[in-house]
């Protein structure tokens, strides 16, 4: 035994046995020069092996090279193959051991370990008598070591009781460098043989027998020590607080709850391939330099094992030996090795994976890490380096392990056929069901819980296809209603998987595949919900079919829409109107869009802000006369339930009985909402014409409502006669004659307003006047928009459009023209009527315009037309026969006969008031006055001779007209005559 003494006390106790004593060599260590030195009868009961001095030296020379080697590598390096080394064991070797070995030579040997270095070892190698066998039996030494321990048993008569704190300290230091002992001996040891196959003619004196199966053995046992190494290093490591458990509950706060303080103290120089750096030293209160770090170990012995001894041990140094192989026997890192056999058994396996599943539960994931690469790959294994995976957030990582252990079911029907692993780490509920499937549902829910949805499909996937796959089988037990039990509960869990990936075609999928029908109901209810409150989900509803749940889906949609608030998002009814409109079903469409406008007319008398409501309730009118519109005219109407004291709004003045019925009983066809009639609610039908005329009120009052505030009250009665006289008095031409012929009112106001505009503007001289007498919205209108001229010529321009718009020239009945002419005539600044005007009236209602002169006191314009008139009627006789005529051509000889009394009438006050003229010259007076009276005369005089000779050619042009209507028809006469 060798004692390391400190200042303090006594720290570490080490055993020196034969491998102690063989890495002590290595070490330069010099109790181990005094054993080399010692004679034969001295060591012979205590180390037989080792008592011929030759078998000494030829130890020491060999293990000389083996340092010379490792101590060439790099640190780096040589630390990250015995990484690669230490999970040689757990995974599969594809390539013989000899390329295997050159392979770990070329990625992390080739930069450090050259040909000289390979030369001196041979040198070095060379003064050993056979170092091929020295090499083997070192390897068998190391494998019987690893399994030499035999478990202790209560009948076996031994001492057992719970050793202090203290004294566990000791045993977990020992036995931590015992164990590095043989760790590093066998890392030295494989790093040499991997030497020896990559320069196998430089170190061609070292001829070993059967170099693979050696390799191969010195692989595993390395692997076995590197698992014992890591456990036993983290006796003398430290871990950072925040790095522990978070939960004290779990397993008695294992990792956090340590009893009390522990003697190992941490070295820097400790050397292990899997110990955590020390973040935080915790000191103890003790003074002098004294740093001790929390123990692992201590603390499982502490907890849970016992140290138990035969008695047979005659020094300290071989009790703590026996007693922490017992321990490590009692975890499963002992294996039980015979001779050459590289199988580890089946009970310190299933000691591992019990420790490991340990581990993962109250150890932070990176130290689980660590440990479980060191173990053989198992089903066991994958499954818990998928649970650290998960709490690394390895998602992808934790996937892969989940799907190779999987694997231990083996085919379908024969349960987990690994059962002396897999079975030890699942839980109890997976256990008992004992088929694949309930295992990947197992996995589906972890990932569900770290909210991880895509893996959580997939596994639902891979166990409704183990589900599938069980119950095909001749051999199945399992019942039918058991089957569609998990069927619902796996398509559940894919469907809410989907759905909260975002995934919505794949969610639509999973929901029509549920068997269950009320649960695809609650799903869908969810889907369309989900749908239309994330961006870009309408498309998707309106997209997907739902084959035999179409109507579900309207009453879902129609639900919501009925209760939700109408303007907060989304907005049920227009993801109904898109809904429908998809479908080609667009009088449900309108239908939806009609009701939604309804319910912003009751909501704006209550609250909201009434400019917003009357927008979207004009946007909710417009795609409701959108989609009647396409409907064919006899379905063009939209059915809507009656409002309590509203009357009825179908006009069926004129229609008998029988008409209603069959209305009423087409209503049924294609009907938006079936409720009303089932509760035996009055209906209305609301057709084409009446959305037209809602949807031009309401756009009235948004559009007035920028001049007229008053237009946004909640309570605001608006007559469509008000409408248009605001629209006039604005200047808004176009909106008035689209109101008034929407609501089919005449245009009397509307054209003589204007046509008094154009006699106003025709008076005012300067142009900017004219601008200013004019609201701006009046240049708006389409008639004059791009025109050019002045305000007065524009306005002139814009009443002949609309003239020309609802009043074809080709027409006899000309009601507004005639309409602008009596405003025109009857103003009292004398106007004329213009040439574009007169010309039209005179050539289609000739009579109709004269009475307008004459009913006016225009009786010379009324002569002068009429005389035109029957110029252009001899024209037309003189030129072609005249057949057939009508009254608009031939006019009645009662008016031919009124004017000619009225232009007698005329001649004769004039002829009277040139002698009243003539008698007041006489008369005489001043200068000014006889000059007025003279320029009264001339004018009076000129008159009068104008009319004069325009009677005369009326005279004239009479006789003439009543020759000729007399020589063309009969018919004529009588016309003339009536």
């Amino acid at each position: 035994m060798v004692c390391v003494v400190a200042s303090n006390g006594l720290m570490t106790l080490q055993s020196a046995g034969t491998i102690e004593w063989m890495h002590a060599l290595t070490e330069r260590d010099p109790a181990a020069s005094v054993l080399l030195s010692a004679p034969e009868y001295a060591i012979c009961d205590k180390y037989p092996d080792l008592a011929q001095s030759n078998a000494r030296l030829e130890v020491a020379r060999l293990l000389a090279a083996t340092s010379y080697l490792s101590n060439a590598m790099a640190a780096d390096r040589l630390s990250a193959l015995t990484d690669d080394m230490a999970r040689e064991a757990s995974g599969e070797i594809l390539v013989s051991y000899e390329t295997r070995a050159v392979e770990l030579f070329e990625k992390y040997a080739a930069e450090s370990i050259t040909p000289n270095h390979a030369k001196h070892a041979a040198k070095l190698l060379g003064l050993c008598q056979s170092p091929g066998d020295t090499i083997s039996n070192l390897v068998q030494e190391l494998a019987k070591s690893a399994g030499s321990v035999e478990l202790l048993t209560e009948v076996d008569g031994v001492q057992s009781f719970k050793s202090s704190a203290s004294m566990e300290g000791l045993f977990a230091s020992a036995f931590a460098i015992s164990t590095n002992a043989r760790f590093e001996l066998s890392r030295d040891i494989t790093l040499l043989l991997i030497c020896v196959v990559y320069y196998s003619e430089d170190l061609k004196s070292v001829d070993i027998a059967s170099i693979p199966s050696v390799l191969a053995t010195s692989l595993n046992v390395f692997n076995l020590f590197a698992v014992s190494q890591w456990v036993a290093s983290q006796s003398i490591s430290a871990f950072s607080d925040d790095s522990l458990v978070e939960d004290p509950s779990s397993v008695d706060g294992f990792l956090r709850k340590f009893s009390v303080l522990n003697l190992s103290r941490r070295r820097d120089s400790a050397g292990s391939v899997a110990s955590k750096p020390a973040a935080t030293d915790l000191p103890t209160g003790g003074g002098g330099g004294n740093v001790f770090v929390y123990s692992m170990l201590h603390d499982i012995l502490s907890r849970s094992y016992t140290v138990r001894f035969t008695g047979h041990s005659e020094t300290f140094a071989d009790m703590i030996t026996e007693g922490m192989q017992q321990i490590y026997a009692t975890l499963g890192f002992a294996a039980a090795w015979t001779g050459n056999t590289q199988s580890v058994d089946a009970q310190s396996q299933v000691n591992v994976v019990l420790f490991a599943a340990k581990l993962e539960k109250i150890a932070p994931p990176e130290l689980t890490e660590s440990f479980l690469r060191y173990l053989p790959k198992s089903t066991a294994s994958c499954y818990l380096s998928g649970l650290v995976s998960l709490r690394l957030r390895d998602y992808t990582g934790a996937s892969d392990f989940f799907v190779n252990a999987g694997v231990a079911y083996g085919q379908v029907g024969e349960g987990i056929r690994d059962g002396v692993d897999l079975q030890h780490v699942l839980p109890k509920a997976v256990l008992d069901s004992g088929l694949a499937f309930s295992y990947y549902d197992h996995v589906a829910e972890l990932f569900e819980t770290v909210r991880q949805f895509a893996l959580v499909s997939r596994f639902s996937h891979l166990a409704l296809q183990a589900l599938q796959e069980e119950s095909q089988l001749e051999t199945s037990e399992l019942a039918a209603d058991v089957q569609r039990e998990w069927q619902q509960k796996l398509w559940f869990k894919i469907f809410h998987a989907e759905l909260e990936r975002n995934s919505y075609e794949q969610a639509y999928m999973a929901m029509m595949a549920n068997p269950d029908q009320k649960q695809q109901l609650g799903c869908l209810r969810h889907l369309i919900s989900v749908l239309c409150e994330r961006e870009g989900g309408v498309a998707t509803l309106c997209r997907l079919s739902f084959p035999g749940l179409h109507e579900h889906v309207e009453e879902n949609l129609l639900f919501k829409a009925r209760h939700s608030d109408l303007l907060a998002k989304p907005n049920y009814f227009r993801i109904l109107y898109s809904f429908h409109v998809y479908r080609g079903n667009y009088r449900n469409a309108a239908s939806a869009m009609y009701q939604y406008a309804r319910r912003l007319a009751a909501l704006m008398l209550h609250t909201g802000d009434v400019q917003r409501i009357l927008v979207e309730q004009g946007q909710a009118l417009l795609a409701c006369v959108n989609g009647l519109s396409l409907v064919d005219a006899q379905y063009a109407w939209v059915v809507v339930g009656r409002q309590q004291g509203a009357a009825d709004s179908i006009e069926v003045a004129d229609a008998d009985d029988s008409y209603i019925r069959r209305k009423r009983r087409r209503i049924a066809i294609g009907r938006f909402d079936s409720s009303s009639s089932s509760q035996g609610q009055d209906i209305d039908i609301v057709e084409l014409a009446d959305v037209r005329r809602e949807y031009t009120l309401c756009m009235a009052r948004i559009t007035l409502g920028t001049t007229f505030q008053e237009m946004f009250s909640r309570n605001v009665l608006l007559e469509p006669e008000d409408v248009i006289a605001l629209y006039v008095k604005t200047g808004m031409y176009d909106s008035a004659l689209s109101f008034a012929k929407a609501f089919g009112l005449k245009l009397d106001y509307i054209l003589t307003t204007l046509a008094k505009k154009c006699l106003e503007l025709s008076v005012t001289q300067s142009a900017k006047a004219q601008r200013e007498q004019t609201p701006d919205a009046f240049w708006s209108n389409v008639g004059i928009r791009d025109s050019a001229g002045t305000p007065s010529e524009r306005a002139w321009r814009l009443l002949r459009y609309y003239l020309d718009l609802e009043e074809p020239t080709e027409k006899n009945d000309q009601r507004y023209r005639l309409l602008v002419a009596d405003t025109i005539l009857g103003a009292e600044n004398d106007s004329v009527l213009a040439p574009w005007l007169s010309s039209l009236l005179l050539l289609r209602c000739p009579q109709d315009l004269v009475r307008l002169c004459l009913r006016n006191g225009c009786v010379t314009e009324g002569a002068e037309f009429l005389l035109q008139h029957i110029n252009t009627l001899r024209g037309q006789v003189a030129s072609t026969a005249v057949a057939k005529t009508t009254r608009g051509v031939w006019l009645p000889y009662q008016l031919l006969d009124q004017t000619m009394g009225i232009l007698d009438d005329a001649v004769a006050r004039f002829e009277e008031a040139v002698e009243k003229i003539k008698d007041a010259k006489k008369q005489g007076g001043s200068d000014a006055d006889m000059k007025r009276l003279k320029s009264l005369f001339r004018s009076y005089r000129e008159r009068l001779a104008s009319l004069q000779r325009l009677r005369t050619d009326l005279r004239t042009a009479f006789d003439q007209y009543m020759v000729i209507a007399a020589r063309e028809s009969r018919d004529i006469s009588e016309i003339i005559a009536a």
